[in-house]
């Protein structure tokens, strides 16, 4: 019911399909460990897969991002330390690999790669037509979490010092330091950040 989610919501952009696929990793990364491990981590990666061919290394790096942060502020540095980065990085490489691999039977233009891996992809990193400064996000985030966004300093507050206010800060600001190092800056760049914040404020509720 945030502002930005709202809107974007109706439309048929990829942003939102790739927030989806985000959430479904973070998912399986995150029960893992209490479920029995190898299994949930390895759909989580296809999940990561999905969304890196649904716009690319953006939908792996960020999940992982984003699981390790949170994992880190809750002391878990021990359960990072698994098998699983081994084979299932490669995993989730292995789907848009399937892909291109496809792409490139058919003879397509130059102009295919180009897009995929130019402008789409790195060209975004180092130079784009969306062009901001650093602090982007500090600006647009505040706007588009309304209405919600008047209940974070208060929800931060009433959620008690512990594990799940460290994991769901760290969730909210490794996406958007993340983002932040990039040239290329949209608002919808961000949308992973909307369910850590969203869970904040609804964990912190009957604090209030």
């Amino acid at each position: 019911t945030s502002c930005l989610f709202w809107c974007q919501g109706g439309w048929g952009q990829i942003d939102m399909l790739l927030c989806g696929l985000e959430m479904m990793s973070l998912w399986f990364f995150f029960t893992a460990p209490e479920k029995g491990g190898a299994q949930r981590f390895a759909l989580g990666y296809v999940f990561a897969g999905l969304a890196m061919l649904a716009k690319g290394p953006v939908g792996l790096g960020i999940p992982i991002g984003i699981y390790v942060a949170v994992t880190l502020v809750s002391g878990g540095l021990a359960t990072l330390k698994r098998w699983h980065w081994l084979w299932g990085i490669p995993l989730a490489c292995a789907i848009p690999g399937a892909w291109l691999w496809l792409a490139v039977r058919e003879n397509p233009p130059s102009e295919y790669f180009h897009a995929m891996f130019g402008a789409k992809s790195f060209g975004r990193v180092l130079a784009d037509h969306h062009a901001q400064a650093f602090y982007y996000y500090l600006k647009t985030f505040p706007l588009d979490f309304l209405p919600w966004t008047v209940f974070l300093p208060a929800a931060y507050r009433a959620l008690e010092p512990g594990v799940l206010r460290r994991r769901l800060v760290a969730w909210v600001l490794v996406v958007i330091f993340l983002f932040s190092l990039s040239v290329g800056k949209r608002n919808l760049y961000i949308l992973t950040a909307w369910p850590g914040a969203a869970k904040l404020i609804a964990a912190s509720w009957g604090g209030f």
